[in-house]
C-alpha cells in the first residue's frame, strides 16, 4: 500500500501535480461530476421513455433558445467573479449578481418576442413553453454565480453539497412532471422553478458562510466584459445546432439530436470540470514552468480521450438498443457526438492556459471569436448539404482545427517563455542602477508581473519588468532604471529631439469651430437646459467638427491673443512654434540639453531640467499647460500634475496626451506594444487612473477625447514579426503609406467607441469659476 502511494506521488510529482491539492479537491468534484451525472442521465431516460417525442423535441428546442441568451446575456461575469475570489475579493459577487439580473431581465424580455413569433405560426404548446421560460429564467439562470465564489476559494466541500443537492433536487421535480404526464410547459415549470429555488438557498448559504469582505479589484469589469464579447459569439454558436435543427427538420428529429446531445455533454462536462479544477491554481503562477505543465498533461489526456473515443463507438449502439430502445435514430449521431465532445475536453483545456495567464489573454480572445464565427457560418452550409450531421460535423472540425491550432501555439510559447527567461538570467545589466519603488497613485508596493521586454526602438542592453498595481491597475516599470541614469536610454538619435515640422497658422472658419468647440468642453458640455437651445443650435457644427482628429490632436490650436502657455517637455520646440504663431506667449521645460538648447537657438524661451524640479526657475503663472507625451516618463508623475497645478492660472487649462493602456490593441498586442517602450516609460495610464491621478492633484477632467495613432498598429506589428521570419518585410510595411490608409478606419472607428490607446485630457483647476458649467457673468471672465 504504502509503495503504491509512494509511487503515485513520484508521478504526480514527474507531471508537476500537487496531489494533496487534486485529491482534496479532485475527487469531491468527481463525485459532484457523478451526481449531476445522474440526475441528468435519469431526466433523459424518463423523458426518452415516458414522454412523446414532440414534448422532448420542444423541450430541446425550448432549451436551446435558453442556453443561448444564458449565454449572450450572462457571459463573462462567472468566471470574473471567480478569479476575483481566487484573490480575495469578495465584493465582486455583489457586482457581478447585479450585471445578470439586468442582463436576466433583458433576456426575459428577449424571450417574450420569441413565445409571440412561435404563437403566430401556429406553435401554441411551444409557446406557452417560452412564455414560462421568460418568467423563471432570472432566477433560474441569473443567481447561480456563488458556484464562482465556491470555485475561486476552492471551497470544493461547500460546493459539491449544494451544487449537488440542487441538480437532484431538479431532476426529481421534473421526472415526476413527466411521470405524471403533465403538459410540456408544466414540466418545464416543475425544472425551471425548482433551479431557482436552489440558486436562492445557494446564494443565501454563500453570503452567510464564505463572503469575507466587499473588496472588487480594479480589473474586474474590463475582465468580464472582454470575457462577455467573446461569449456573445459562442453563446451564438453553441446552441445555434440544436435550434436550427429544430426549427428546419422538425420536432421528431429534434428529439433525436437533443437525445444525443444529452448523452454526450457529460463528456464536454468534464472539460469544464478541468478547467475549474486547474484555473484558479494557473492563474496564480506565469512562466515557461506553467506552460511546460500543461504540455506534459496534455498527451496523456490526448491517448486516453482517444481510448474513450473508441469504447465509445463500439458500445453506444449496444447500450442505445437496451436503454433506450425508441430511439434507434440516435444511434449514429451518438457515435459522431462523442467524438466532438471529446475534442472539445482537451480544446477547453488548452483555452484554460490562455484563459489564466495575463500576457496571453489576445489568444484566448482570438481563438474564442475565431471558432464560433467558423461554426456560425459553416453550420447553416453544412445542415443544407448533410441535414443533421451537418450540424455535428461542424463543430467536430472547427474543434479540431482550433485544438491542433492551440496546441502547436503552447509549443512555440512555451519556447518564447524559455528563451526570456534565459535572456533574463544572463543579461540583467543595464545601462544604470535600478530602484524599486511604490506605485505613485496608491502606494501599492507590489505589482503583478506582465512582461520582461528588452529596450525594442534602441535596442540598448537590459530587459526591464512591466507589472499591473493590484491596487490601482497602474502598468508600470519595476524595478526601474533609476532618474539619475535614464537618460542613458535617450540617445542622440531618439525621434522627439531631431522632428520639426512647420508651425500651423490656420485661421478662419476651422479656427472659430475649433474655439467654440473648446469652451463648450471648458463649460463641463451643457445640454440645451442650461445652455438654452439657441445657444445648442449654434454650437451643433462645432460639435461636429469637434469629432475630427484636427479638433482632437491639438485643441489649444486656437487664437492665443498674448495668453501664457507652458510645454513641459518641449523638445526642440515644434510645439512651442506652432502655438506661437497662434499668438500665444510660450516657454518650455526639457530635461534633454541639447534638444533644449536647439529650441532656444529657435528663439524659443525653454528652461533645462526636469520637472517638476525645473519649476522653480519659471517666473509667473500660465493660462494652459500642455504635458504631451510626458507623463509617462516622469519619474513622480502625481508631484508634476501638482506642480502643474500651481502653475496655471485659476482659470487656465491644462492638457495632457499619453498613450491609453486599457484600449484593444495594447490588449491584443500585449508586450510588442509600441508605446509601452522600455525603459523610458515609466508608467502607462489608463483612462480610469489618469482621469483618477487628475482628481487627486487637484483638477477636474472636462474631457477624455480619443486620438489613436496608426503607427501604433503597425510598429506593434513590426515589433512581434521582429521575433519571427518576417522582421524585414514588416519594418517595410510600416513605412507604406497605403498601410497606414488602410489601417486608419479601424483606428477611427475604435477612438469612436473609446477603445483606442492614446488620448488627449483637458482639465481645469478645482477651484476654477467654470469647472464644470457656469453662470455667464463667471464665463464671460474665463481666459478660454
Amino acid at each position: 500500500m504504502a509503495g503504491g502511494v509512494g509511487m503515485m506521488r513520484r508521478l504526480a510529482d514527474r507531471l508537476g501535480l500537487d496531489l494533496s491539492y487534486y485529491l482534496s479537491g479532485g475527487s469531491l468534484l468527481l463525485v459532484d461530476q457523478a451526481m449531476m451525472m445522474a440526475a441528468g442521465f435519469a431526466t433523459t431516460w424518463c423523458f426518452s421513455n415516458y414522454a412523446p417525442k414532440s414534448f422532448y423535441g420542444g423541450w430541446g428546442y425550448i432549451m436551446a433558445i435558453v442556453g443561448t441568451l444564458s449565454l449572450i446575456a450572462l457571459p463573462g461575469v462567472s468566471q470574473a467573479i471567480q478569479r476575483s475570489a481566487a484573490r480575495g475579493h469578495d465584493g465582486a459577487l455583489a457586482v457581478g449578481m447585479r450585471r445578470r439580473m439586468k442582463a436576466g431581465t433583458i433576456a426575459s424580455g428577449l424571450l417574450v418576442v420569441v413565445a409571440a413569433v412561435l404563437y403566430l405560426v401556429g406553435k401554441p404548446s411551444l409557446a406557452k413553453g417560452a412564455m414560462v421560460a421568460a418568467v423563471m429564467f432570472p432566477i433560474a439562470y441569473a443567481m447561480d454565480d456563488y458556484r464562482s465564489v465556491l470555485f475561486g476559494k476552492q471551497r470544493f466541500g461547500m460546493y459539491v453539497v449544494v451544487h449537488s443537492g440542487i441538480q437532484c433536487a431538479v431532476a426529481t421535480a421534473t421526472i415526476l412532471a413527466i411521470a405524471t404526464q403533465q403538459p410540456f410547459p408544466l414540466i418545464l415549470l416543475a425544472n425551471m422553478a425548482t433551479r431557482g429555488v436552489g440558486n436562492y438557498i445557494g446564494l443565501t448559504a454563500v453570503k452567510r458562510r464564505v463572503l469575507r469582505n466587499e473588496e472588487v479589484d480594479h480589473d474586474f469589469h474590463s475582465f468580464g466584459w472582454n470575457l462577455s464579447l467573446v461569449g456573445i459569439v459562442g453563446g451564438i454558436s453553441y446552441h445555434l445546432d440544436r435550434i436550427i435543427v429544430g426549427a428546419t427538420l422538425g420536432l421528431t428529429t429534434m428529439a433525436a439530436y437533443e437525445l444525443a446531445f444529452r448523452l454526450s455533454e457529460p463528456i464536454r462536462s468534464l472539460g469544464v470540470f478541468l478547467n475549474k479544477l486547474v484555473f484558479p491554481r494557473a492563474v496564480k503562477v506565469s512562466g515557461a514552468a506553467v506552460a511546460t505543465r500543461f504540455l506534459m498533461r496534455l498527451g496523456p489526456m490526448v491517448l486516453l480521450l482517444a481510448v474513450a473515443g473508441v469504447a465509445g463507438t463500439v458500445l453506444v449502439d449496444p447500450f442505445m438498443r437496451v436503454v433506450f430502445p425508441k430511439y434507434p435514430e440516435t444511434i449514429p449521431l451518438a457515435k459522431w457526438m462523442i467524438w466532438s465532445a471529446l475534442i472539445s475536453v482537451a480544446l477547453i483545456y488548452l483555452e484554460t492556459f490562455y484563459l489564466s495567464q495575463e500576457r496571453f489573454h489576445r489568444t484566448f480572445y482570438l481563438a474564442s471569436l475565431l471558432r464560433p464565427l467558423a461554426i456560425i457560418i459553416m453550420l447553416p452550409f453544412f445542415i443544407v448539404r448533410w441535414g443533421v450531421y451537418g450540424a455535428i460535423w461542424t463543430k467536430l472540425i472547427v474543434r479540431l482545427a482550433e485544438s491542433v491550432l492551440l496546441g502547436i501555439k503552447l509549443l512555440y510559447d512555451r519556447g518564447k517563455l524559455r528563451r526570456e527567461e534565459a535572456a533574463g538570467r544572463s543579461s540583467q545589466e543595464t545601462l544604470g542602477p535600478l530602484e524599486t519603488i511604490r506605485c505613485p497613485l496608491c502606494g501599492e508596493p507590489d505589482g503583478e508581473l506582465m512582461w520582461r521586454v528588452p529596450d525594442r526602438l534602441h535596442g540598448l542592453p537590459g530587459r526591464f519588468s512591466v507589472v499591473r498595481c493590484p491596487g490601482c491597475g497602474l502598468w508600470r516599470q519595476q524595478p526601474r532604471v533609476t532618474p539619475g541614469a535614464i537618460g542613458a536610454y535617450y540617445p542622440e538619435d531618439y525621434a522627439v529631439y531631431g522632428s520639426e515640422r512647420p508651425p500651423a497658422t490656420g485661421r478662419g472658419r476651422t479656427f472659430a469651430l475649433r474655439e467654440r468647440w473648446l469652451r463648450r468642453q471648458l463649460d463641463g458640455r451643457p445640454g440645451p437646459g442650461q445652455a438654452g437651445w439657441g445657444r445648442t443650435l449654434r454650437d451643433l457644427p462645432a460639435r461636429l467638427f469637434g469629432l475630427t482628429v484636427a479638433a482632437r490632436f491639438n485643441p489649444l490650436a486656437v487664437a492665443g491673443q498674448g495668453r501664457r502657455l507652458l510645454d513641459v517637455g518641449c523638445a526642440s520646440g515644434d510645439f512651442l512654434l506652432e502655438m506661437q504663431a497662434h499668438g500665444w506667449r510660450v516657454a518650455g521645460v526639457e530635461f534633454d540639453a541639447a534638444a533644449a538648447e536647439r529650441a532656444r537657438s529657435r528663439g524659443l524661451e525653454v528652461v533645462t531640467g526636469t520637472f517638476p524640479e525645473a519649476a522653480g526657475q519659471l517666473t509667473g503663472r500660465y493660462h494652459a499647460v500642455t504635458i504631451r507625451h510626458v507623463i509617462e516618463h516622469l519619474p513622480d508623475p502625481m508631484a508634476a500634475l501638482r506642480a502643474a497645478r500651481e502653475l496655471l492660472t485659476p482659470d487656465g487649462v491644462l492638457l495632457v496626451t499619453t498613450p491609453l493602456a486599457d484600449g484593444l490593441l495594447p490588449h491584443l498586442a500585449g508586450e510588442y506594444w509600441y508605446p509601452l517602450d522600455q525603459p523610458r516609460h515609466y508608467h502607462l495610464f489608463g483612462r480610469e487612473n489618469l482621469a483618477g491621478a487628475l482628481r487627486a492633484a487637484g483638477f477636474r477632467v472636462t474631457a477624455v477625447l480619443n486620438v489613436s495613432s496608426t503607427t501604433s498598429w503597425t510598429r506593434s506589428f513590426a515589433y512581434f514579426a521582429a521575433d519571427g521570419r518576417w522582421a524585414k518585410a514588416a519594418r517595410r510595411l510600416d513605412e507604406k503609406r497605403w498601410v497606414h490608409l488602410l489601417v486608419r478606419p479601424l483606428v477611427r472607428l475604435l477612438d469612436l467607441f473609446g477603445c483606442g490607446d492614446g488620448g488627449v485630457l483637458l482639465a481645469v483647476r478645482d477651484d476654477a469659476p467654470f469647472a464644470g458649467y457656469a453662470p455667464r457673468e463667471i464665463r464671460e471672465k474665463r481666459v478660454l
